[in-house]
């Protein structure tokens, strides 16, 4: 059986919304973050988790195990983001060597579907874990949260905007 090629989309954001209410998929106890597994980046390679602290990341986690799953190569990925615009960086998960069916960020991070939204927050914990559509308003209130919290360094410096994403 060939093996999947499972995306890993990630990118640093920051979303500007005014909103107080708590969605699902909050975590209630944060956890720390595994770091991420990655055969390969497409856009760059946004470093490790570890070189990521003091930072909000916002992981997508999109899972190519449908049929035609053996056509989902890392070149068709690099033609599929160009076409789309996508401009952050794009990590393909890679795989253990006792050729495991589920990829290792997948299985660190637990998803299991597609899209998987996970937030971590400055100090490297998960702060949202969510499988499916949600409403976008209140995550981006908690974005805006977690961007206004003490790093991990216990100062809270002036959030970066790496990215913005839009709906586009």
């Amino acid at each position: 059986m060939p093996k999947r090629t499972v995306f890993l989309l990630s990118c640093l954001i920051l979303i500007q919304a005014e909103y107080s209410g708590l969605p699902a998929g909050v975590v209630k106890r944060p956890f720390p973050a595994p770091e991420w597994a990655v055969s390969g980046w497409l856009n760059g390679d946004p470093g490790s988790l570890k070189e990521n602290r003091n930072r909000v990341i916002l992981i997508v986690s999109i899972h190519t195990v449908f049929e035609g799953h053996a056509s989902q190569t890392p070149h068709r990925l690099s033609g599929f983001i160009r076409e789309k615009k996508i401009h952050h960086p794009v990590g393909i998960d890679a795989y253990p060597e006792d050729s495991a069916e589920i990829p290792i960020t997948m299985r660190r991070y637990r998803t299991g579907g597609t899209p998987n939204v996970t937030i971590i927050d400055k100090q490297g914990r998960v702060r949202f874990h969510h499988l499916g559509s949600f409403d976008p308003a209140p995550v981006e209130a908690l974005i805006d949260r977690l961007l206004a919290e003490p790093g991990a360094d216990g100062e809270n410096a002036a959030p970066k905007r790496d990215l913005i994403l839009s709906g586009e």
